[in-house]
């Protein structure tokens, strides 16, 4: 290769990478999170709200809404997805699967969760609940009626998962790497797992990398798909979030309080999903007017995340998002998310709230604890906060 091509090369790759580099504009240095000599930093990405303190990880704002530019209100229009065109002739054609006898030995189902949403729609419909997209160049990776595993990391590995798409039409390069099933060509790459309603519409997506198809059969749920079994890295499909995608597509999170019976676990992954579906779940809604109050109800605030919990409900009601780490806190009080200061925030038993977070979140001798950050943090931004 001339070292014309390779400089050439070299620089093409460079402005990629200062292309995905968050700029001074979209990164904000918050300070400590826990007062002078914590050390801890709390940074916000305005572009995303995936920071935890002290902690990157990388996502983009296709998360919350499948990547469609939002609306005034904040919420991007769903997308609609239909049917794609049958693979799984071409792969009998190709020898990759031997016949459909042999490999329907194993009983397979079309969904093992007993919700309507994930289960094969009836004839007419589209039956899928997970669509596929390409992060590389947003090309068709294809659609699925069931996504076993995603939900559930591997032993040893956070963000390892190895899920069954069921029921599933592949296309592009989720469809060739089927040709090469035990070799390193069998990697198609990154992508985006969008989740459907009823009705075809993305709730929210995830973003996925190292996909790799490692098994291919014929599947139950009808003669033109397959099901693929793929290794693949997604450290955001937090075990429990399925169940909340659950009630949101059967249209049952209408009612504030439906975490609280939920433990440590079980809050973070309700947290994940509120963020996730905000644009899906705030279509035509407007932000509430200046000066308004916000009553927070503090009696099932035990840690940092039912804080969280409980304030996403507070200003964008049941399921709602308001942040999930200080940093992202900070940049919804800035707009955007339902409201921004000035207003009143009347904390109801707040002295409960506050000896039961300290208590969950302890700080080390001379940090400010974690209540007197949060009240911080919302005075700044302009919030008058009424204890009781």
């Amino acid at each position: 290769m001339g070292i014309a091509v390779l400089t050439t090369m070299l620089s093409s790759i460079d402005n990629s990478i200062a292309s995905i580099t968050p700029s001074s504009t979209q990164r904000t240095f918050l300070g400590t999170a826990a007062g002078p000599g914590a050390g801890v930093e709390v940074v916000a990405d305005m572009a995303d709200h995936s920071f935890r303190r002290g902690e990157r990880k990388e996502t983009s704002e296709k998360a919350e809404g499948g990547g469609s530019v939002p609306d005034a209100s904040g919420a991007a229009p769903p997308e609609k997805h239909t049917r794609p065109i049958s693979a799984t002739t071409q792969l009998l054609d190709r020898g990759n699967l031997k016949s459909v006898e042999t490999a329907t030995r194993v009983p397979l189902e079309c969904a093992d969760s007993g919700e309507a949403w994930m289960r094969a729609s009836e004839p007419g419909g589209t039956g899928w609940t997970y669509t596929l997209t390409s992060d590389e160049d947003d090309s068709d990776w294809g659609f699925a009626q069931g996504a076993e595993g995603f939900f559930t990391p591997l032993p040893g590995g956070e963000g390892d998962r190895r899920v069954r798409f069921v029921g599933c039409a592949p296309q592009g390069a989720l469809l060739r790497s089927l040709d090469h099933l035990g070799t390193h060509r069998a990697t198609a790459g990154s992508a985006w797992i969008g989740l459907l309603d009823a009705e075809g519409a993305k709730m929210g997506t995830y973003f996925v990398s190292d996909v790799r198809t490692t098994e291919v059969r014929p599947s139950a749920c009808g003669a033109d798909l397959l099901d693929i079994t793929a290794t693949l890295w997604c450290d955001m499909s937090l075990p429990g979030a399925d169940r909340v995608w659950d009630l949101i597509a059967a249209g049952r999170l209408n009612r504030t309080g439906l975490w609280h019976a939920m433990d440590a676990d079980g809050r973070r992954a309700w947290l994940s999903v509120a963020l996730m579906s905000r644009g899906y779940r705030r279509q035509g809604a407007t932000a509430l007017p200046p000066g308004h109050v916000v009553t927070l109800d503090g009696r099932h605030i035990v840690d940092e995340d039912s804080f969280y919990c409980a304030i996403g409900e507070a200003v964008n009601g049941p399921g709602g998002y308001f942040g999930w780490n200080l940093a992202a806190l900070d940049d919804c009080l800035c707009g955007g998310f339902g409201t921004a200061g000035p207003f009143t925030l009347v904390w109801e038993s707040s002295a409960e709230a506050r000896a039961r977070v300290e208590e969950a979140e302890p700080r080390d001798p001379g940090e400010e604890p974690l209540f007197g950050v949060l009240l911080d943090i919302f005075r700044d931004r302009g919030v008058d906060v009424v204890l009781r």
